[in-house]
């Protein structure tokens, strides 16, 4: 079966997302990206061999996720983002 062109597009939109985090237990999240709020995602480790390292995600932090084949139940939280305070200053320089 083959997806409708609706289908596909929302498949493409869903593969990368920045979303919000609305709760957090131990090696996962739920994240709210638009109006969907995920389920219990993992988020990414620095470390996750024999040394482990984890950094617990925030509430509010915002953060990318990364959806394999574009369903949000099979995402990956990759890492926390600075977009919030992130400040754009332009220089005028000099011709």
């Amino acid at each position: 079966m083959q997806p409708t062109p609706t289908e596909l597009q929302r498949l493409i939109d869903n593969l990368i997302r920045i979303g919000t985090v609305t709760a957090v237990r131990s090696g996962e999240c739920r994240i709210k990206t638009g109006d969907l709020i995920t389920n219990w995602r993992p988020y990414a480790a620095a470390r996750a061999g024999k040394n482990r390292t984890r950094h617990r995600l925030s509430i509010g932090e915002q953060v990318l996720l990364l959806s394999v084949s574009g369903d949000l139940r099979n995402a990956y939280i990759v890492g926390p983002i600075n977009r919030l305070q992130l400040e754009v200053k332009l220089e005028e320089l000099p011709e």
